[in-house]
């Protein structure tokens, strides 16, 4: 198997990982008010246009989470990328978000 394959087996890991721990808040007896559940529900399609939207999973796997690659669950805010890597890795949700 090559780096790249790992790297991307990783990366749907760790993808489905937080769609599985987020699968509570989309039933219908879930607690959350209806803008709650509208936030819940976006975070969960930003995780899923991942699979679309990345070329190259490596930076994904590569920094512990949190971090700015990641779409931020509601609620909770990402810290920003180091210095030293802004110029080298494309922060793609900047991009989706804004359409």
């Amino acid at each position: 198997m090559s780096d790249q394959s790992s790297f991307w087996l990783m990366f749907r890991s760790m993808r489905n990982g937080d769609l599985m721990a987020c699968d509570w808040t989309q039933l219908p007896d879930a607690k959350l008010s209806d803008e709650d559940k509208l936030a819940w529900t976006e975070y969960r399609q930003k995780l899923r246009d991942l699979t679309r939207d990345v070329t190259d999973p490596q930076p994904y796997v590569s920094i512990p989470k949190p971090n700015w690659l990641w779409p931020c669950p509601p609620g909770q805010t990402p810290g920003g990328p180091p210095p030293e890597l802004t110029s080298n890795v494309t922060d793609i949700h900047t991009s989706t978000e804004a359409s």
